[in-house]
């Protein structure tokens, strides 16, 4: 590429975008014909990222090495895609809240399940007769275990509410 059309192009791109057009773009459609991709033009409040096409003029008498170059500002679709990705990131996170929410009240059931079964076990050997002693020590045993038992679930019940997605 003759040295002026360089120098223009350095004012219209950004610095990675041209050095794309030099090293790739410009020998692909030499060899080719046409290329298209993505690249960044300089602006005066930045840059833009815009979908480049390039076309290599082949007509009879055109000189090689003259390209036309087509730019579109793809910002807006940019936006939307980024827009899009966070959407897709805060759904994921509510469904794993969720799932975790689910965990805690299938692990509060469990222990619930637990204590019950060991309040309805302490019931009944507190109706068997007192000569038996073995049984009576056992289930003061089981009673200091499902009072240790019975708090777990109020914390993962809480656990559960915190966790859950606000409105």
């Amino acid at each position: 590429m003759p040295n002026e059309a360089s120098t223009a192009l350095s004012e219209l791109y950004q610095a990675d975008s041209l050095r794309l057009l030099n090293e790739v773009v410009f020998p692909a459609v030499e060899r080719y014909g046409s290329w298209s991709g993505e690249l960044e033009m300089r602006t005066a409040s930045g840059s833009v990222p815009v979908l480049s096409v390039v076309l290599a003029h082949r007509s009879r008498g055109a000189e090689p090495g003259h390209f036309a170059l087509v730019n579109r500002d793809i910002s807006a679709r940019k936006a939307a895609e980024a827009q899009a990705r966070r959407h897709q990131e805060q759904i994921a996170h509510a469904n794993r809240l969720a799932a975790a929410g689910e965990l805690a009240s299938n692990i509060a059931h469990e222990l619930n399940q637990l204590r019950r079964h060991c309040q309805l076990h302490q019931r009944r050997v507190a109706k068997v007769p007192a000569a038996t002693h073995a049984p009576r020590q056992r289930a003061s045993t089981t009673s200091r275990a499902h009072r240790r038992a019975g708090t777990a679930p109020r914390p993962a019940s809480a656990a559960s509410a915190q966790l859950r997605p606000k409105a």
